[in-house]
């Protein structure tokens, strides 16, 4: 596995120096170290995940977004999603797994799936994002997705249902 953080911090609860380091300076996010540390732990039953890498993380709350190498979404979800099933269950996390993009449309339209983005239309470092109103179910809570995008994109980020 190509984790964020050194083996020597997979099994501690504190971080070494350079990790530290690492986190203060935004190069890692704790949810990135989160992450890892479940995927180690999930991997002692389930091999598999040892060929699996991520590239980052975005998390608000319950809701965790992990970027991938394109076509190795795979290798996280597993087989009939066993793997991503398990670390949900271990983290206590909803786990959207989504292969890099550098289009932000994209990336919003990956992350909602299986809803449907309608639109999204931009103003002056703002955006609204039109999800169908049939799919508002799937979304479930709206907001922890907003802070996420706000992030990625870089403005405030509303989704809209109609």
């Amino acid at each position: 596995m190509r984790l964020p953080i050194c083996g020597a911090c997979l099994e501690s609860e504190k971080l070494c120096e350079a990790c530290s380091e690492r986190l203060k300076n935004n190069e890692i996010k704790h949810s990135d170290v989160e992450l890892a540390r479940a995927m180690t732990k999930v991997s002692e039953q389930h091999p598999q995940l040892e060929k699996a890498e991520f590239l980052k993380t975005h998390a608000v709350d319950d809701v965790f977004v992990v970027e991938v190498p394109k076509g190795s979404a795979g290798q996280i979800i597993g087989r009939k999603g066993a793997l991503i099933k398990e670390l949900c269950t271990h983290m206590g996390k909803r786990i959207k797994v989504v292969e890099e993009t550098n289009e932000k449309r994209d990336f919003v339209e990956k992350v909602l799936n299986p809803a449907k983005m309608k639109g999204l239309t931009v103003g002056d470092n703002s955006f609204k994002i039109y999800v169908d109103k049939m799919d508002e179910k799937r979304v479930g809570n709206k907001e922890p997705f907003e802070k996420i995008f706000s992030e990625i994109m870089n403005g405030k980020v509303e989704i809209v249902f109609g």
